[in-house]
């Protein structure tokens, strides 16, 4: 069992990588959307 304290620090990460892993699906998003600016 985790005390309180474990549970923000779980948290935390969980919240790191999913802000992560939606900056790369906005760069991804970018990427795939860049041809059809030129």
């Amino acid at each position: 069992m985790f005390d309180r304290d474990g549970f923000l620090v779980i948290g935390k990460a969980i919240s790191i990588e999913r802000t992560q892993a939606a900056i790369q699906a906005v760069d991804d998003l970018i990427d795939g959307m860049v041809p059809d600016f030129r």
